[in-house]
């Protein structure tokens, strides 16, 4: 069955309309017609989407359950489609909102909304021994980053001396752990599944905030010029607002990756 993208009733723009709490109706500009096609990534992983993500189990599909609600979309007007790995890009144009652990990039034809989680970096490691507890003890450790990323600046800050070596992406990471060249890397957090699953031997050890005020956060992505962004953006203002965000981070997060957080 073809898709029907969705189409919004009137112009959507920041401030405009009257609004209610998200609780009760939504903005009136963001008053949709047809079918709300969701985007999701392929294959799910948990924690962040477990099964179906239509259930709402997970911390996106929880999200996407909020999303649809406080957007006041029936159930039967909602579709699902999967996006690959690494291909929203070439898929927004299947759906209205898409879901699945994106940041935001400079790539033509995707509109990001504003971030609704802020991403931890993540220490992984093919060496037992290897187990920081604090960013004093990581920066006394070889590692791997990607150049240019929230783990080169938790890696080097405060510590010119820091032993890393930088590669132009996460698949150049993995294939140094994975041929032994590297043992450690400093990762965003929703990689560290990807590479592990490229390096069996390689294991999660440690968590730490990621520095800055650029420090990456996911976000929902939406077709380049869509008008839905202003519409995102306020439900998720109103989510962390109502502290529904913290909460959806303390039920599926906090706690499921049983790694150290590094002081």
């Amino acid at each position: 069955m073809a898709i029907v993208p969705l189409a919004i009733s009137c112009s959507v723009g920041g401030g405009g309309g009257s609004r209610e709490s998200s609780e009760g109706a939504t903005d009136p500009s963001c008053a949709l017609d047809g079918d709300l096609v969701i985007g999701t990534a392929s294959p799910p992983r948990t924690p962040w989407v477990d099964g179906d993500p239509a259930d709402g189990s997970g911390f996106e599909a929880a999200l996407i359950k909020e999303l649809v609600r406080r957007l006041e979309v029936d159930a039967d007007r909602v579709r699902m489609v999967s996006v690959p790995d690494g291909e929203v890009v070439n898929a927004a144009e299947r759906f209205d909102i898409g879901v699945g652990q994106y940041r935001e990039s400079s790539a033509a034809g995707v509109a990001y909304s504003r971030g609704y989680y802020r991403v931890p970096q993540a220490v992984v490691t093919t060496r037992k021994e290897v187990r920081p507890t604090s960013r004093a003890e990581l920066r006394a450790t070889e590692v791997a980053v990607v150049a240019g990323s929230a783990g080169a600046l938790l890696a080097t800050r405060g510590s010119p001396r820091a032993k890393v070596t930088s590669y132009g992406d996460l698949g150049s990471v993995s294939d140094a752990l994975r041929d032994r060249r590297e043992a450690t890397a400093i990762v965003d957090l929703p990689d560290a599944d990807e590479l592990m699953a490229r390096v069996p031997a390689a294991r999660l050890v440690g968590l730490a905030r990621s520095p800055g005020k650029g420090a990456p956060q996911l976000r929902i992505a939406l077709p380049a010029g869509s008008g839905l962004v202003g519409c995102v953006d306020r439900v998720l203002d109103d989510l962390e607002a109502e502290g529904v965000l913290r909460a959806l981070d303390e039920r599926w997060l906090r706690d499921a990756w049983k790694a150290t957080t590094l002081r």
